[in-house]
């Protein structure tokens, strides 16, 4: 009777309510699943009914009825088991209930499903969840392996999406599978054996047009060692420059017969030319006997830095051989073809020390900074007054090279920049203020 008796009553007390905090009538109208939770269903097991708006919006968000707060009331406090006991956590009746359109149904529908997993139940039962995605159509080399062929050695058919994309990705038929197929499990020796890397696998076949011909290519090849088999069958290789296709595979970057260049190495050296000159000048200079001054086995880079770009192998090794004796720094910026000798980024790199250990070997981005917009070697020449000239900079003659860069850089004349700050520095009292002065980007 109680309770009877407290539902007959409730409307009226809420109406006075709603009329006190909500002004606009109309909003009253949609709260009929609010109005039947807040105050009278306990979202927890303390008898707390004051729910958090946050809560409430949640639960009967867009309900046209009061089914989610029956829903709500009856898995929270109606026995319902959850598959480890009848005491729910709010948020997963909340998450089972929200916008539930008929709670009967939305129990039901848990209890047919709980034996899978609360969780499972909840998602399958949830009246929000989109459909399931539309099935998506495999092309024919998915088609070909999904489920079929197997990625590894212990029977598992079921492929990641990530790495079925990999294989088949722009192919047209079946040709990337049945090559997968052949090199995995086809008796295909890859040098070490018959069982593969299905990682190798992959980048053989992955946008092969013709399985036959990319399995039978790697055979010819393999005697180069699996690697620059993979590579030399692999179709999706672009085509390679005169300089590019004379190094890859064939020259060693280094001293251990490693022939397969970094792409990054083999531009540098390249330079997208379609001469093979920096090509010959690297095999040359590297495996060709030339003394860099102390030994005739090179640093790698070094060796790049004297070809790149070289239009005449020739000339640049015997420009090199004749200015070695002005150390390996100079003679290779001396002969570098991409320098001039009025220019500034020369002048400094590989001649003038950045700092007081005799670094030479200037970061690219600081020579930038240096030099930017420079038509000469001025900037240089400030930089070489600067730092190893003697000038006192308010607190000794040893300067840090960023303050000596901020000084000099895009100077248009070393000399009068260096006068400018020693007689900024007598009258502005501090070398801040003095290179700020005599900044000439500033002006």
């Amino acid at each position: 009777m109680r309770t009877r008796t407290r539902l007959l009553l409730w409307p009226a007390a809420a109406a006075l309510a709603l009329t006190a905090l909500a002004p606009e009538p109309a909003q009253a109208q949609t709260n009929a699943c609010m109005e039947a939770t807040q105050g009278k269903i306990a979202w927890d097991y303390k008898g707390t009914k004051r729910w958090a708006q946050g809560n409430l919006d949640r639960l009967c968000r867009n309900a046209s009825s009061i089914e989610p707060a029956k829903c709500f009331r009856r898995v929270m406090h109606g026995g319902i088991n959850w598959g480890g006991g009848t005491q729910w956590q709010w948020q997963n009746a909340i998450d089972l209930c929200e916008q539930s359109t008929d709670a009967n149904r939305t129990v039901a529908c848990f209890e047919g499903k709980k034996a899978q997993g609360w969780q499972n139940a909840i998602a399958q039962c949830d009246e929000r969840a989109p459909p399931p995605p539309p099935v998506q159509q495999l092309s024919a080399c998915e088609a070909a392996v999904q489920d079929r062929v197997a990625w590894d050695y212990k029977g598992n058919k079921r492929w990641a999406q990530g790495n079925l994309d990999r294989l088949c990705r722009n192919a047209t038929n079946a040709e990337p599978a049945a090559c997968f197929e052949k090199v995995m499990h086809g008796g295909i020796n890859w040098g070490g054996g018959t069982q593969w890397q299905w990682q190798n696998a992959i980048d053989l076949c992955e946008q092969s047009p013709n399985a036959a011909r990319t399995v039978a290519c790697f055979q010819r090849n393999a005697s180069k060692g699996w690697q620059q088999a993979i590579a030399a069958c692999d179709e999706r290789a672009p085509q390679l420059s005169a300089c590019e296709a004379a190094l890859q595979d064939r020259v060693a970057w280094d001293y251990k017969g490693n022939t397969r260049w970094a792409q990054g190495n083999l531009d540098r050296l390249c330079g997208g030319g379609d001469s093979a000159e920096p090509a010959t000048c690297f095999n040359r200079i590297m495996h060709g006997n030339i003394s860099w001054g102390s030994s005739t086995q090179w640093q790698w880079q070094n060796a790049i830095d004297l070809c790149e770009r070289s239009t005449n192998a020739g000339w640049t090794v015997g420009c090199f051989q004749s200015k070695i004796h002005t150390g390996w720094q100079n003679a290779i910026r001396l002969c570098d073809e991409r320098a001039t000798h009025a220019d500034c980024r020369g002048a400094a790199q590989g001649r003038i020390a950045w700092d007081y250990k005799n670094n030479t070997r200037w970061a690219q981005g600081n020579l930038d900074r240096l030099c930017r917009n420079a038509v000469d070697d001025e900037p240089a020449k400030c930089f070489q007054k600067v730092m190893h000239g003697g000038i006192n900079w308010g607190g000794g003659t040893q300067w840090q090279w960023q303050n000596a860069i901020d000084l000099c850089e895009q100077s248009a004349d070393g000399e009068r920049t260096v006068s400018c700050f020693v007689a900024a520095l007598r009258k502005a009292g501090g070398w801040q203020g003095a290179i700020a002065a005599c900044d000439e980007r500033a002006r």
